[in-house]
């Protein structure tokens, strides 16, 4: 599938796929919402209710509310999310979590803020991608990634390098305890033309992927389902 890329990596056709999901007029959460301006984007396709955004970053933060967020100061490593238990609809964290030292805490954070049956949708540059491999020295991924293809073994756990690979994602994202509807790649296409199209490929649960980037939607379980499990 080629798709229009709404900015960074993240494909038009994904977001669309994602409003199907979603109650009318859904609550939105950015993590890592920078400037906004993807935000901004997301939220109109999804046609949010409320659209907030937290970031550390001062800067944009204030760049981010004068486009119509409504934003929050929070160290996604550490800190508490500032909103009570089920709150949200949607939460997305677009090339955030691989900057983390600690994204289970992020992930912790966002399945408590969503509601039962909300949706978190993560987009990561991956560590098993092609251009990866090529600029893992700038990323600080270049050891685990020799070391583990040394082994023979082709995933990376989540802990053994601040980046992620689709199975490796995936599993963390169960772990804390969402249900994982779709994992994809996304790759620019080797043909040039002018909106700079992504091609997305649907990843299976055992398979890996060379794409550069890749985007996992899950769900919060019903809390019947968790304590069944």
């Amino acid at each position: 599938m080629i798709s229009e890329v709404l900015g960074s990596w993240v494909p038009r056709a994904i977001v669309e796929k994602v409003r199907e999901l979603l109650p009318s007029k859904p609550s939105y959460l950015d993590l890592g919402c920078g400037d906004g301006d993807l935000t901004m984007k997301v939220a109109d396709i999804i046609e949010a209710s409320k659209v907030y955004g937290v970031d550390v970053d001062e800067g944009a933060l204030a760049r981010a509310s004068r486009k119509g967020v409504k934003t929050l100061k929070c160290n996604l490593d550490e800190a508490p999310l500032p909103f009570n238990n089920d709150s949200f609809d949607l939460v997305t964290a677009f090339e955030v979590i691989e900057h983390l030292n600690n994204p289970k805490h992020m992930l912790r954070e966002a399945f408590r803020v969503l509601k039962r049956g909300g949706i978190i949708m993560i987009e990561t540059p991956n560590t098993m991608g092609c251009a990866s491999r090529f600029i893992a020295d700038q990323l600080k991924l270049a050891t685990p990634i020799i070391g583990t293809l040394r082994t023979g073994s082709y995933f990376i756990e989540a802990h053994e390098a601040q980046g992620f690979n689709p199975q490796s994602l995936r599993s963390t994202l169960i772990e804390v305890g969402f249900e994982v509807l779709g994992v994809y790649g996304v790759s620019h296409p080797p043909i040039e033309l002018p909106s700079i199209p992504v091609i997305i490929e649907e990843i299976g649960e055992l398979s890996t992927s060379a794409a550069p980037h890749i985007i996992v939607i899950a769900q919060k379980k019903d809390i019947t389902s968790l304590v069944e499990t």
